[in-house]
């Protein structure tokens, strides 16, 4: 399980790339499937979004939001997010 939480101390990118949450190495020699996992989650009650979890470097990535009306935004400065996501690696 991934917990990605925090305020975005910048404007994050985010409508057309990833935006970096961290690297977990130590779950390296733990995967199993060799494909990149993507999911679709509840970013904010505003932004809907991909968390990516990339198996070659081990780092979970947060991006392509998009609002409720379907357009895609960035995540701005300042807002707040609480995931908690489950991967099985």
């Amino acid at each position: 399980m991934f917990k990605v939480r925090g305020s975005a101390a910048t404007n994050l990118g985010t409508s057309d790339q990833y935006a970096y949450c961290g690297t977990f190495s130590q779950l390296k020699p733990l995967i199993t499937d060799n494909s990149d996992h993507i999911k679709r989650v509840v970013i904010t009650h505003k932004y809907i979004g991909q968390l990516r979890f990339d198996v070659d470097t081990c780092q979970l990535r947060m991006g392509y939001t998009f609002n409720y009306n379907g357009n895609a935004v960035d995540i701005p400065e300042g807002t707040n997010f609480y995931m908690e996501e489950i991967f099985i690696l």
